[in-house]
């Protein structure tokens, strides 16, 4: 749900000061798997501990000209969609909003976003994640599926654009992490599903 937060408005106030506080990402526990992930995460936590001070306007000022730049351009509204990124195959948008039917999620959003967009499939994500209402087979099965049939056929190549199109270190490293995040809890939902069919009934 942090993931989702940071992608769906520029940091405000009590956000830059939890992120500091937290040590983000690094005091979240997360588990992420491989060189990759371990430096993305490294780097992040980097940025963050740079951020400007909580009242400094002009550095949160620039942290607003880079969101705005990358998820919020008029020259290309839906850069952070599904659908821009795969605009030959089978229109995604409604993929997406099935899949969100189906498991109760509700997309709230003042702007009026598009269901695929980034910051609302990681915040399904952590939504199936969080699902106690379901066995742990079944979770990890639709959390995966999900990955593979929707974000990790794009999040890969917008994030290395928005890593190379962005001016702040906060953002540049937001993406790399979110890159290896997704790809890091594929292996590990993976890796997770092996152990539960290797269990004898």
């Amino acid at each position: 749900a942090v993931l989702s937060r940071l992608l769906s408005g520029e940091p405000d106030r009590p956000l830059l000061e939890w992120m500091r506080v937290s040590r983000f990402p690094l005091g979240l526990g997360l588990s992420l798997r491989g060189d990759q992930s371990h430096h993305a995460a490294i780097n992040l936590s980097q940025a963050v501990a740079s951020l400007p001070l909580v009242g400094a306007h002009e550095g949160r000022e620039m942290l607003a000209m880079d969101y705005a730049s990358i998820f919020a351009s008029h020259h290309q509204p839906d850069l952070a969609t599904e659908s821009h990124w795969l605009p030959q195959s089978e229109p995604r948008r409604p993929l997406v909003e099935s899949w969100y039917e189906r498991h109760g999620f509700t997309v709230c959003d003042r702007l009026n976003r598009p269901a695929d967009t980034l910051a609302f499939q990681l915040g399904f994500l952590a939504h199936l994640l969080d699902d106690s209402s379901r066995g742990d087979e079944q979770v990890f099965d639709d959390c995966s599926t999900f990955l593979q049939d929707h974000l990790l056929t794009w999040v890969p190549g917008f994030t290395q654009h928005m890593a190379t199109e962005c001016k702040t270190e906060f953002y540049r490293g937001v993406a790399l992490f979110v890159s290896a995040y997704v790809l890091s809890l594929d292996g590990a939902l993976s890796q997770a599903g092996d152990d539960i069919l290797s269990v004898p009934a």
